[in-house]
């Protein structure tokens, strides 16, 4: 036991990863981290306690693979998105209004740029359109992820840009199990619009 909470100690600084929390109204409570799978798999990977402050870190001794995530509290979370280069991730925010998408979280690069684009949108600076033409062609296929998968959702009228950017991520990660599922999920579109 000793061993494994010397590897948990580790920080980014040795080629590590960590997570450090500060969550409004979720003091004295427990985060959990799970990782996500695109079939509702999802799997837990630790928990940990939030102080009375409302703060909370996670270390590891190695990087993530990329893959989706999310730190849940209760039955409140905040999902992001590795790429698996990530070595210190801040999320900041209040648990009462995660799902208005306006928590800050630093240290992911796709992230921060789908936090410009949700601040962009509520702003009423992109309209519905361009905000499609974003997810189709944005040099990051994550962040096109996540403006489809977030904003325009999981539905069959959908089903092209889903596939076109499956497409993509298969390209960048060609043996990641999410990208295969999401592929799979987009093909289930494309019949599901085909009946």
């Amino acid at each position: 036991i000793s061993i494994i909470l010397a590897l948990m100690a580790c920080n980014s600084k040795n080629g590590g990863f960590s997570i450090n929390g500060s969550l409004k109204n979720a003091e004295n409570t427990t985060a959990f981290f799970d990782k996500l799978s695109m079939d509702n798999k999802n799997e837990i990977i630790l928990s940990t306690p939030v102080d009375a402050a409302g703060k909370f870190k996670i270390n590891f001794p190695e990087k993530f693979p990329s893959g989706l995530y999310r730190i849940r509290v209760g039955v409140k979370s905040i999902d992001f998105i590795l790429d698996g280069s990530e070595t210190e991730v801040t999320i900041d925010g209040d648990l009462n209004t995660v799902e208005q998408m306006d928590t800050k979280i630093l240290g992911i690069k796709p992230m921060e740029t789908f936090a410009t684009i949700i601040a962009d949108l509520k702003a009423e600076k992109l309209t519905t359109a361009q905000l499609m033409e974003l997810a189709k062609t944005h040099e990051d296929p994550f962040v096109a992820f996540l403006i489809a998968s977030k904003l325009f959702t999981f539905r069959s009228d959908f089903a092209d840009l889903h596939t076109s950017i499956a497409k993509r991520l298969k390209e960048k990660f060609p043996n990641e199990k999410w990208v295969n599922d999401y592929t799979a999920v987009a093909y289930d579109l494309e019949k599901e619009r085909a009946r």
